[in-house]
């Protein structure tokens, strides 16, 4: 799920982006790529959180984006105070737009099975630990203790992957657009890259499978 949010957050930023200047993608020409198409597999929730947002925090998040992305190009490699230091600088305002996404996610708990509720509430409570620790200006890698984090990264993926197709298919059923995803074998494949020791830049080449899958279309229900 947490690699979904990025994702899906990833694609509606790439629309907003792709209206002003021709980039690429991991090798793949976002000219070239059919948004209109690849929009609907956005959920309502995300499009809504997006819309809602400022200008300046829709700034935010590509200019954290690319501020990482130029750190990579410079150092060859992202440190976890690289990404924590751009954490820090969002809004209270954009924190407070996250949990509100959080909490509207939360109410479509009923449409899922018990063994997917159970994985999407050890999500939920992951990603509050990291907001409120934007909020209360605590959040360093001495207050998360990096190896805890890696640890229960790799516990939520586990967790993810030894659910059932009834479990997984059940996030279809809450975010229907996505039905074709969830339990989709690339999409789990991917996932299952992740490991205990898995570095930022593993995390970076899972997410850029993931999104390169979408802008292939190979999650698209049509």
């Amino acid at each position: 799920m947490k690699v979904f949010v990025l994702c899906a957050l990833f694609l509606v930023v790439s629309c907003e982006i792709h209206r002003n200047a021709l980039v690429s993608f991991d090798g793949i020409e976002l000219e070239k790529v059919d948004f209109t198409k690849l929009v609907k597999l956005v959920p309502n929730e995300f499009m809504t959180f997006y819309k809602n947002m400022s200008v300046a925090e829709k700034m935010y998040l590509m200019a954290a984006g690319m501020e990482l992305q130029n750190k990579i190009k410079e150092d060859g490699k992202l440190t976890y105070d690289d990404v924590i230091n751009e954490l820090q600088k969002m809004d209270g305002s954009l924190v407070g737009k996250f949990e509100a996404l959080w909490a509207t996610l939360a109410a479509k708990e009923s449409l899922l099975t018990d063994g997917a509720k159970e994985v999407f509430n050890e999500y939920a409570q992951f990603h509050f630990v990291i907001l409120e620790g934007i909020k209360s200006e605590t959040l360093t890698t001495a207050s998360l203790n990096i190896d805890e984090l890696r640890t229960k990264v790799f516990n939520l993926a586990q967790a993810y992957i030894n659910l059932t197709d009834v479990d997984r298919n059940s996030f279809g059923k809450a975010l229907p657009t996505l039905s074709n995803f969830f339990n989709n074998p690339l999409y789990l494949n991917s996932i299952k890259k992740i490991k205990i020791d898995s570095s930022i830049q593993d995390y970076i080449s899972i997410r850029n499978e993931i999104v390169k899958n979408f802008l292939k279309g190979t999650f698209s229900l049509a």
